[in-house]
């Protein structure tokens, strides 16, 4: 009787790993078929978006990494050393050099025509409007309205010609003042006005 049952035992084992393995590959089979339900799915949205598929394109512009690029006499840049750079409302990029401004815009630079200005220059700034002023350190000072310059220095009521900086602040209620900095007069104001 013992050996019965020991032979019964190991005949339900045997039937009991049957019927287990059965239900592992009912079970593999179905994630089987699920995975291939799930694969045709995909292929057929492939089908009516084909874009939905494909990586983005890379834009190598928007990794935040910095581009530099050199721009000498043979781009049209008058001097090889800049003071500085600035860009204007039109989207216009401006350099500084000790003989003048050289403006760029996006294909070429150019220091010559309506935007040419000749002279020492101190500084330059954009103000809050978008306007281009820049400081001489012989004649004043220099505002680009978009098509031509014009000037203020001792002749046209400035106190001197001599500026080296420009600076824009704002009072309390918002209105804005242009500041000058002069070896020879000190610190001058410009308000809106102009005067």
């Amino acid at each position: 009787m013992g050996k019965d049952r020991l032979t019964s035992a190991t005949t339900r084992l045997r039937t009991a790993g049957t019927a287990t393995g059965n239900c592992r590959q009912e079970s593999a089979g179905k994630v089987a078929r699920r995975l291939g339900l799930a694969a045709l799915l995909l292929a057929s949205s492939l089908l009516v978006d084909p874009s939905a598929g494909r990586a983005a394109e890379l834009d190598l512009g928007d990794l935040s990494a910095p581009t530099f690029v050199t721009f000498t006499s043979r781009d049209g840049v008058s001097e090889s050393v800049a003071s500085a750079v600035q860009t204007d409302k039109d989207g216009f990029v401006w350099l500084s050099t000790a003989h003048g401004l050289a403006r760029y815009d996006g294909h070429s630079w150019s220091s010559a025509g309506p935007q040419a200005i000749k002279g020492t220059l101190g500084a330059f700034l954009v103000d809050h409007q978008g306007t281009l002023w820049v400081a001489f350190r012989d004649r004043g000072i220099g505002r680009w309205d978009g098509t031509s310059w014009h000037r203020q220095g001792r002749g046209t009521g400035l106190p001197t010609n001599q500026v080296s900086s420009l600076a824009e602040t704002f009072d309390a209620d918002g209105h804005p003042s242009l500041w000058l900095a002069s070896g020879d007069a000190g610190l001058l104001e410009r308000d809106a006005q102009g005067r």
